[in-house]
């Protein structure tokens, strides 16, 4: 990491063990320590994700997402079933916001998901609603929202 002052190194030092710690017990980390992924070098990343402290695979935003699967399903769907399929992906993004990453939507984080589907979206939508442990990355992958 190069020269660093001991205040700097003892921050780094305390999230790396914030990450084991998180790793070891199977929970998300801090908020503290998410805000302090987002905002590290690529350089700290690489290590981090070498040494298997942090997932390798970039975060996809759900606004990426959702413009992805609107863009594919465009013209293999019916007009109506896309403007179904837009309102409610609007809905989506109107619950969780533009910047939301799908590594975030999960139970305690996003748990709120199938409830908020079930008001906003048709029933179609519903019946396809994640159910309780799911996480938004896999789900997304299943109903072909990720490639």
């Amino acid at each position: 990491m190069g020269k660093l002052n001991r205040k700097a190194a003892e921050s780094i030092r305390g999230h790396v063990e914030a990450l084991l710690e998180a790793r070891r017990l199977g929970q998300p980390v801090r908020a503290e320590t998410h805000v302090w992924l987002e905002s590290i070098g690529e350089g700290l990343r690489a290590k981090l994700i070498r040494y298997g402290l942090i997932d390798g695979k970039p975060a996809v935003a759900l606004s990426e997402a959702v413009e992805a699967y609107l863009k594919r399903k465009a013209t293999s769907i019916k007009p109506g079933s896309l403007v179904a399929t837009e309102q409610t992906l609007g809905n989506l993004l109107e619950y969780f916001g533009l910047q939301a990453r799908l590594t975030d939507i999960h139970p305690g984080g996003g748990g709120r998901l199938p409830s908020m589907v079930a008001v906003h979206g048709p029933k179609a939508t519903t019946s396809k609603a994640p159910q309780p442990g799911d996480r938004a990355e896999p789900f997304c992958a299943r109903q072909g929202i990720l490639s």
